[in-house]
């Protein structure tokens, strides 16, 4: 073969080599430019998709809203009273968790609503009720077993409730007390609300005047700095109080305050000396809607 047609057909043969190299990469091109089309497409309908449920979530949240509806009757409802969630062994003030969790489901298949501190003290102030059925649960002292053994019920039927907190015993991490890391967990649920138990539970009635004030007064400091909240609710230690009680509770900032004078709740006699219904262990769930609706 003579020296020109070698170099000739070397030329065709680049030739060839470029173009198939060119095709090649133009199909690859054409598969790349696919899949990041097929990936966008997949990205904008999960985009759609995820907007679609954020809408339908604000939807089913704007349903959700509660109206309030003024009363032209005294509102009268149950503020129940719980304090230790545990075996009872003879001590009427622990109701087990078995029961505790029964009344709970009770409550949510009677179609209670459960109040916050600050819906009650609307309800108390203004008259206002959120439902036809309406209930506030308070549980005393702070014990430990209100995480373990009350907040997996609060959660599992989505009910609310009020811990009342005795703040030198948490604040010393007393042992059978709330910590600090579960009282903060059981507020930003958004379904317990914390009041005050008084600095050290002692007995309001046996106190001086001044006395009383600084139980009152440090205790709801003490919240209101390190729960970050607005305390407005006091619960008087073994429902003890008398009158220089009542006038420190309102001096010391709160808006309203339990005992345990029993009896449903409502405006009658003033907002500083409401009285409660007792949960106590051993309690039929007939006995749990007889007092709730009997009172």
């Amino acid at each position: 073969m003579s020296k020109g047609k070698i170099i000739l057909w070397t030329l065709v043969a680049l030739v060839l080599v470029t173009g198939i190299g060119f095709a090649c990469k133009k199909y690859a091109d054409n598969q790349h430019q696919k899949q990041v089309a097929k990936i966008t497409a997949m990205e904008k309908k999960a985009s759609q998709k995820a907007t679609k449920t954020n809408k339908q979530a604000k939807t089913s949240s704007k349903k959700a809203k509660v109206t309030w509806v003024k009363e032209d009757k005294r509102v009268s409802f149950p503020i129940l009273m719980y304090h230790s969630i545990s075996e009872s062994n003879g001590n009427t003030l622990r109701v087990p968790a078995n029961e505790f969790d029964q009344e709970m489901k009770w409550l949510k298949d009677h179609h209670y609503y459960t109040l916050s501190d600050k819906e009650a003290y609307r309800v108390l102030s203004k008259n206002e009720v959120p439902a036809k059925k309406i209930v506030w649960i308070t549980l005393d002292d702070g014990y430990r077993d209100n995480y373990t053994n009350a907040f997996p019920a609060l959660k599992k039927y989505h009910l609310k409730a009020t811990i009342n907190l005795i703040t030198d015993q948490i604040k010393n991490g007393q042992a059978n007390k709330l910590t600090m890391d579960q009282i903060k967990e059981m507020q930003a649920s958004g379904l317990v609300s914390f009041g005050s138990h008084t600095v050290s539970h002692s007995d309001l009635a046996a106190l001086s005047p001044s006395a009383q004030y600084a139980e009152l007064k440090q205790s709801r400091t003490w919240l209101n700095k390190n729960l970050h909240q607005n305390t407005i609710y006091a619960c008087y230690p073994a429902g003890k109080h008398n009158a220089d009680t009542l006038a420190a509770t309102k001096r010391a900032g709160y808006k309203l305050a339990t005992t345990t004078i029993p009896g449903l709740a409502n405006n009658e006699g003033g907002l500083y000396g409401l009285s409660r219904v007792r949960i106590e262990p051993n309690l039929s769930l007939s006995g749990f809607q007889s007092l709730l609706e009997n009172n």
